[in-house]
């Protein structure tokens, strides 16, 4: 198990963008259908519109938010414009700039609070909550947080 993790963190390391920052063991977590979901990597992006979050687990089970907004607030999952793309995934998203969501369970209701958007030490908290569904299935991801997570732009 221990050379999965090595191996795992090693092929993170190498699928980044070097524009992209990929955080080893930073703060975000959730429950996911009650069970502990941890991300040991993450890849964060802000540009003037949005931020993206993307969070991975051991498991390479992948946690993706789309922001459309880059101030502190609660951000809702809404038809038109969306305010808030949210997906869970059972397996690693390969590329965050254009994620492959055709397998993903996608977000159907929930938000997204930032708390805090430091943009000198270029950082992001909040919470996080949702309900995602794929054909006939739901998962329910609730007690979100990140926190101090670093992004770029």
């Amino acid at each position: 198990m221990k050379k999965i993790g090595i191996i795992l963190i090693a092929a993170l390391l190498f699928v980044s963008c070097e524009e992209d920052i990929l955080e080893l063991f930073p703060e975000m977590s959730a429950e996911i259908d009650g069970v502990e979901w941890n991300s040991i990597a993450r890849v964060n992006k802000m540009n003037d519109n949005n931020i993206v979050i993307s969070g991975v687990s051991l498991g390479g089970e992948t946690i993706l938010l789309t922001i459309n907004g880059t101030t502190e607030g609660t951000y809702d999952i809404v038809d038109a414009p969306p305010g808030l793309v949210a997906a869970y995934n059972e397996s690693e998203l390969a590329d965050i700039n254009n994620p492959d969501l055709s397998n993903a369970y996608l977000g159907v209701i929930g938000t997204v609070t930032l708390s805090e958007v430091n943009t000198s030490k270029k950082t992001l908290s909040g919470t996080f909550r949702f309900t995602a569904t794929r054909v006939s299935d739901t998962k329910d991801i609730t007690a979100g947080v990140f926190e101090d997570i670093k992004y770029t732009e």
